[in-house]
């Protein structure tokens, strides 16, 4: 059964088409490496495959439904299994870590605060933030940004990782904090995770599957040995 589907999927802006008729499709458990030169639609197709952007036509579907793309309870339902770490994602600047890490509870879920405060204390910890909670993402270094961030983004009862580049380039200690969270809950069987090939000895990650995309088409899907 297919967990994440693109049927029929174009991708215009202005008079550029990037995809046209695109088809494929993600199976519960996968981990997929999406491969491509520059320009040819890697960052287009990971928002795609997260339902961060919406196609110009065709139908994306997520564990059998189609993609919600208006901000309310059955976009927030359909997102609360998907952890998305991508280039362009930033933190709230007028509100402190905490608050960062709190709105999307404070938001789309019934928690009283003191669950949150819970789950938002994990999540400080999970980052090495809890002596910065009170800051402003100003005065976080650039590595601390980008972990927060990710923090922000990542559902604890996530089942599925769309992963950009912008974990790939941060200092040896946030990788660590990386690889013994995010990345351990990544590996269990039962997640699926899709991901941006690039070369990088920082992060390494088990797929067995390698999608390369050219010009917006993809010229090879293949299974890694």
């Amino acid at each position: 059964m297919s967990y994440i589907r693109l049927q029929d999927v174009s991708v215009r802006f202005d008079d550029y088409t990037l995809y046209s008729n695109l088809d494929l499709v993600i199976r519960r458990g996968e981990k997929v490496m999406i491969s491509g030169e520059t320009g040819s639609g890697v960052s287009v197709l990971l928002r795609l495959l997260s339902g961060l952007q919406e196609p110009t036509g065709g139908t994306i579907y997520f564990e059998d439904e189609p993609f919600v793309y208006e901000i309310d309870r059955p976009y927030f339902k359909q997102r609360k299994g998907i952890s998305y770490f991508m280039e362009e994602l930033q933190p709230i600047a007028n509100l402190s870590v905490f608050d960062n890490l709190a709105l999307y509870y404070r938001l789309n879920t019934d928690y009283k605060e003191k669950v949150i405060k819970e789950i938002v204390s994990e999540k400080l910890f999970m980052s090495g933030l809890e002596s910065k909670q009170l800051f402003r993402p100003a005065r976080l270094t650039n590595d601390e940004r980008v972990f927060l961030c990710a923090v922000m983004n990542y559902k604890e009862n996530s089942e599925t990782f769309i992963v950009d580049e912008v974990l790939y380039n941060l200092k040896k200690d946030m990788i660590a904090r990386i690889e013994k969270t995010i990345i351990q809950r990544m590996i269990a069987p039962q997640c699926t995770v899709i991901m941006r090939d690039i070369d990088s000895e920082a992060i390494q990650f088990p797929c067995k599957r390698r999608i390369q995309l050219s010009k917006g088409t993809i010229v090879k899907d293949e299974v890694i040995s």
